[in-house]
Order: C-alpha cells, then sequence, then structure tokens
C-alpha cells in the first residue's frame, strides 16, 4: 500500500508545531518585564532576584548564543528574571 500521501500532511504538521512553538516562545518573551522596568521595581537595590535575593544573573540568548532577544536568568533559582534586545 502507498502512503506517500502522508508526507504532505506531515510536512505540514511540522510547519504547524514549529511556528506554534515559536510564536508562544516570543510571547513569553514579551510578556517578561524590560530590563529598566525590573531594575526600578528594585528601587535602587543592586541587581538581584527578586525570588531568591541571588546576585548572580546569567544573560542568554533567546533563541541562541546569538541572538539579538536576550533574557537574564537567575543561577539560584533558575527563574528569568527580564529581557533586553541588543
Amino acid at each position: 500500500m502507498n502512503h506517500f500521501y502522508l508526507i504532505p500532511f506531515l510536512l505540514l504538521c511540522g510547519l504547524f508545531y514549529g511556528m506554534t512553538f515559536a510564536v508562544l516562545k516570543l510571547n513569553r518573551w514579551k510578556a517578561l518585564p524590560t530590563e529598566e522596568q525590573y531594575l526600578a521595581s528594585l528601587a535602587g537595590q543592586p541587581a538581584q532576584c527578586s525570588h531568591c535575593a541571588s546576585a548572580t544573573i546569567e544573560e542568554r540568548g533567546e533563541w541562541g548564543r546569538n541572538s539579538q532577544e536576550r533574557v537574564f536568568v537567575c543561577q539560584g533559582c533558575g527563574r528569568k528574571l527580564y529581557r533586553s534586545q541588543h
């Protein structure tokens, strides 16, 4: 039995999944406060995690190492704290 008719269907499913994943990831990134908003919420305190008070914050690319969309993650608890764009 010939199942070649499934190939376009599977390709479309993969494309839909990939696009959905990208949109959801971008929306989660946009929901984070900007760097300025986050630092303003600390009321003049040095940059630290608002959840565990760790001062160790790591900058990561949202889409990879060279991504312009950056996210800052607490190394103590692993939470995403704020975002920036370079």
